[in-house]
Order: structure tokens, then C-alpha cells, then sequence
């Protein structure tokens, strides 16, 4: 008996509007009870309409938080960066061997050359990346660990349009 009451309650909250987490809250009756009970309900006009005001509402939250987690994790990414892009200029030679290898393996160029047939193993090093920084690093890591000479280290921009 309890629980058909608990169902005729789930009814006319549903009829009035109620969205089924409104109803679980109120009842603590699981959503899945209550879809099941609740499924072939018919929504009046004015429920169904306090349905969609609730929702857009809720939407709404939901950009605002959502705009608000993109301008956190934008300014925690700044942060990051700014840290990190320090710290590299504070780099000794072993950490600069390594992170000149590890942006090599990520950003340069590797495919092998081929002539009459042969493997061409001595060839030029690339490395293709439009960060600043980066390209930075990666000229002092050629520099202090590759002992290249400056004068020998040339940059090609590819500048297009868009």
C-alpha cells in the first residue's frame, strides 16, 4: 500500500511538472522506479512547459559553468606555460639533451632519403613547429648539446594566407 501512495505522489508531481530528479529528491525513489512507473504519463500543456523552463534554466547553468571552466583552465594553461617556458631558460645540459631529444622524436622531420636506391644516412636536421619557444629550445639544444654552429642553422617560414 505505501508504495502505491508513493506512486499516485510521483503521478501528480509529475503531472504538474515535476522533472524526475524534482521527484527522486522529494520521494527518494529511484529514477528508474519512477521511469517505470511515470513512462506512458501524458504531460499537460502547462507541465510540459514548466518542464522546458526548467531545463532551459538549467542549460543555462550549465554554459555559464561551462564558459567559466574554459577561462580557469585557459588561465591555468598560461600559467603553465609561463612556468615552463622560465624553467627551460634554466635548463642544464643534461635536461636540454633531453628535451631537445623529446621535441626532436615529437616535431622533427624523420623520414629517411633515399637516392639511386640507397638509405641516405647524414642528412639535414628539421624540426617544424610555429611556437616561438620551442623553436628556441630546440636552436639551443643544436647549439650547447649538437655543438652546431649558429651560422649554420638555417630558418624557412612557411607563411600562408589564412
Amino acid at each position: 500500500m505505501h508504495s502505491q501512495s508513493n506512486k499516485e505522489r510521483a503521478l501528480r508531481l509529475r503531472l504538474k511538472g515535476h522533472s524526475y530528479n524534482e521527484i527522486e529528491r522529494e520521494l527518494t525513489i529511484p529514477k528508474s522506479t519512477l521511469r517505470a512507473w511515470l513512462r506512458d504519463t501524458v504531460l499537460s500543456d502547462m507541465a510540459h512547459a514548466r518542464l522546458m523552463a526548467r531545463m532551459k534554466s538549467g542549460s543555462l547553468v550549465l554554459i555559464k559553468r561551462n564558459k567559466m571552466q574554459t577561462h580557469f583552465a585557459r588561465q591555468r594553461a598560461h600559467q603553465i606555460r609561463t612556468l615552463a617556458a622560465n624553467r627551460v631558460h634554466e635548463l642544464g645540459k643534461k635536461d636540454l639533451l633531453l628535451v631537445g631529444a623529446v621535441l626532436y622524436w615529437a616535431e622533427g622531420y624523420k623520414r629517411i632519403k633515399v637516392r639511386h636506391g640507397r638509405e641516405i644516412t647524414s642528412h639535414a636536421i628539421s624540426f617544424v613547429n610555429s611556437d616561438a619557444d620551442m623553436i628556441r629550445t630546440f636552436t639551443r639544444f643544436l647549439i650547447e648539446i649538437l655543438h652546431i654552429e649558429r651560422s649554420n642553422i638555417r630558418l624557412i617560414m612557411r607563411l600562408y594566407p589564412h
